[in-house]
Parts: structure tokens; C-alpha cells; sequence
């Protein structure tokens, strides 16, 4: 059994953006010329991210789990993609993903501003 089947595994899903994380999505999704493989994976998959691309987000899943007992495999990741998508929508989902990224501030830079916390304007009128 993974973790999934429940509304309450997308919560899980939102929260796991710690730095190995970030590591692996940025080197699985990354971009390759010439036989040469660069990071960007992170920048570069956030379009398809807001899009809810099965693909991309499943690999942000697995990521985002792997540290896990129990977390997802490829074998089993459409299962929960299916569960979310049932759920909750793969949009709306994705939509929750870059906005925690947003909240972050060593990965604010990656997303649209309006995945972005408002900024506090200080200024006296």
C-alpha cells in the first residue's frame, strides 16, 4: 500500500519541498543537449506543472515522497494521479504545488508572480 487514496495524500504531496526534493526533480525533468545533461529541470517544468501534465507532476510526486516508507513508485503513481485528479483536479492540485514553491523564498524566483505571496507595502502615504 502507498500513499495515496485519499484526498488527504495531496496534503502530503504539498508539503515534502525539501532540498533533495528539489535535487531530484531539477535532474529528472532537467534539459539535455548534446549529450550533455543540465539542471533547470525545476524552472523549465513549471508550465507544465500549471497545466497538470500527468508526467511532470508524477515525477514531482515521487520527489516529493521518496523519503517515504511507503511512498509511490512509477509502477503505482498513476493510481494516485488518478485519486487526485478524482479528488481534487490535477490543475488545482499543480496550482497548490507552485504555490508553496512561491512561499519559499529560495524558490520564489521559479514561479509567476501570482503563485507569489503579496508583498507588504511599508510605505507611509
Amino acid at each position: 500500500s502507498t500513499l495515496s487514496s485519499s484526498s488527504a495524500a495531496s496534503d502530503v504531496y504539498k508539503r515534502q519541498f525539501g532540498f533533495k526534493a528539489l535535487n531530484a526533480i531539477d535532474r529528472k525533468l532537467g534539459v539535455e543537449a548534446e549529450q550533455m545533461k543540465f539542471g533547470m529541470g525545476l524552472q523549465s517544468t513549471i508550465p507544465f506543472v500549471l497545466q497538470g501534465n500527468p508526467i511532470t507532476l508524477g515525477e514531482y510526486i515521487i520527489a516529493m515522497t521518496s523519503h517515504h516508507k511507503k511512498h509511490p513508485t512509477e509502477n503505482d503513481i498513476l493510481d494516485v494521479l488518478d485519486d487526485i485528479a478524482e479528488n481534487q483536479g490535477l490543475v488545482e492540485f499543480a496550482e497548490e504545488l507552485v504555490e508553496t514553491l512561491g512561499k519559499r523564498p529560495s524558490t520564489q524566483s521559479l514561479v509567476p508572480d501570482r503563485f507569489k505571496p503579496a508583498k507588504k507595502d511599508n510605505k507611509k502615504k
